[in-house]
């Protein structure tokens, strides 16, 4: 562990990506103390332009555009730990399990997965809002459950190869229920690989949130919403340009930040790596 920490403090992307996150999870869990405005409050004319008093400018009603960022992106984070972590409960039982006993129960589960994984993502998030109704919490499970396949054939893929090591050989030798087998022996060493599934899985969860919103099926108004704002500036693109380039601009950088502490987690983790 004390190696990997010294891996990911000395690679500057690690520490951009986590400096990118820590700015965003800090300024939304203190937004109403460090923002002068409230996400739905009207503070000025319509259309204002950005100005050191309204950074990015008021929308179409006369909001803070930054403040409404800010506040998007309580309902990106959110929603993209909610469902990745509906993805990794869901996922990691049936990779284990698919993984460890083998057979039909494994072809059964598998083909399952890949019956999931031949729909685009936004098609199936779309089917399953589509039956739930849309809302913010219909939208999590959409998103989470479109996401079971991606941890399901991890966790598989590694139980496949840990399951015929020594040590687990010597557990099965000495007695220990799958259970026990799964849950202490084969789990703990799948961690690493599942860390930095989580990490890019959480990015593709807020594009996908992102989407969603831009199509009218995420957060309901008036809580803001990087897509929906997106959708919003996109027609208005000649009169506030900053609009949409602002929305657009919050989902990259924290795409961003998620992508390079998840590829800086791969790097670190993987035992290939020898420290300088």
């Amino acid at each position: 562990m004390n190696k990997t920490l010294r891996r990911l403090l000395r690679d500057w992307a690690a520490l951009v990506g986590a400096g990118i996150l820590l700015l965003l999870g800090v300024s939304t869990v203190m937004a109403p103390w460090i923002l002068p405005y409230g996400f739905a409050e009207v503070v000025a004319f319509p259309f204002e332009p950005a100005s050191a008093q309204f950074w990015f400018g008021t929308d179409e009603i006369g909001r803070d555009i930054f403040t409404r960022i800010i506040y998007g992106a309580r309902v990106s984070l959110t929603v993209g730990f909610v469902s990745t972590s509906i993805a990794l409960v869901g996922g990691i039982p049936l990779g284990l399990i698919s993984g460890y006993r083998g057979g039909l129960i494994d072809t059964v589960l598998m083909r399952l997965m890949d019956m999931m994984f031949a729909f685009p993502a936004i098609i199936l998030a779309l089917a399953i809002i589509a039956v739930l109704g849309p809302n913010l919490l219909n939208a999590m499970i959409a998103i989470g459950v479109m996401q079971i396949p991606l941890f399901a054939r991890l966790v598989r893929g590694n139980t496949l190869s840990l399951k015929n090591q020594d040590y687990v050989q010597a557990a099965i030798a000495a007695g220990a229920g799958m259970a026990r087998i799964l849950t202490f022996h084969i789990l703990p060493n799948t961690m690493s690989a599942i860390m930095v599934q989580f990490t890019l899985t959480f990015a593709s969860a807020v594009l996908v949130e992102a989407a969603l919103s831009f199509l009218g099926l995420g957060v309901a108004p008036p809580t803001p919403s990087w897509g929906a704002m997106l959708d919003t500036g996109r027609k208005l693109i000649t009169v506030s340009p900053l609009y949409s380039v602002s929305a657009g601009a919050a989902i990259f950088v924290t795409v961003l930040g998620l992508n390079l502490v998840g590829d800086a987690l791969r790097d670190a983790l993987d035992p290939r790596m020898v420290d300088a």
